[in-house]
């Protein structure tokens, strides 16, 4: 019977830190997405800048350029 359980436990553990190997790995997938989404931001307002509000409006409506 304890054998059973200590094999429970070193099951339940290698399953908590897969888990946590995969939020980790999330958590920095995330961290690069919102990282990605800043750059476009700034690279968006720069285009809108050089470019003038006019064609950046007209991508606006096509759905080229979300805010």
């Amino acid at each position: 019977m304890k054998k059973m359980d200590a094999m429970d436990k070193k099951y339940q553990l290698e399953d908590d830190v897969r888990i946590l190997k995969n939020a980790e790995k999330i958590k920095a997938d995330k961290e690069r997405m919102v990282s990605a989404k800043t750059e476009i931001s700034k690279e968006i307002k720069a285009l809108k800048s050089v470019m003038g509000k006019n064609y950046a409006g007209e991508m606006n409506k096509k759905g080229g350029i979300k805010k």
